[in-house]
């Protein structure tokens, strides 16, 4: 493979990465990353491998996503919704990507959606009682309002 084909995309923006990622093949997504892919495109929907690491279920995407953060240059990067992969991650009841994610300096905890709903909201919101958890012990401010005056108390 020529280093140019690795960064060609589809219809959907997507690289040669991000459909490796989507799909949970681990082995693939490392030597695609060792190879000098790009972790730092965004698709159609402006996610980047990280965001689809974080909205899919599954042992293998905790792996993936472990991968993928050393690759990434802001782990707080928005998609199209405005949503960060932790906020993905929340939405989807994903304890563990969100612990990982919590691990990394970098990350924001309290960055809000266009709606105002921080990844704390949307998983009290949800019922995700272990995810809330998580959050909450990472320092989450449980007093963040979103749009509407509600907060993670509130759900």
């Amino acid at each position: 493979m020529k280093p140019e084909d690795i960064s060609q995309i589809n219809s959907a923006g997507e690289t040669l990465l991000h459909e490796a990622v989507r799909l949970g093949i681990v082995n693939i997504v490392r030597l695609l990353l060792e190879a000098g892919a790009d972790a730092n495109i965004e698709d159609n929907m402006r996610r980047l491998p990280i965001h689809w690491a974080c909205a899919n279920y599954g042992a293998k995407f905790d792996g993936i996503l472990s991968i993928i953060l050393d690759y990434t240059d802001d782990p707080n990067y928005r998609d199209r919704s405005g949503e960060t992969p932790l906020q993905l991650a929340a939405r989807h009841d994903r304890t563990e990507a969100v612990v990982r994610l919590l691990t990394e300096e970098k990350v924001e905890v309290d960055v809000p959606n266009p709606d105002g709903q921080t990844a704390l909201y949307v998983a009290a919101k949800k019922g995700y009682e272990a995810v809330a958890r998580v959050l909450i012990q990472n320092r989450a401010d449980i007093n963040t309002k979103e749009q509407h005056g509600g907060t993670a108390l509130y759900m």
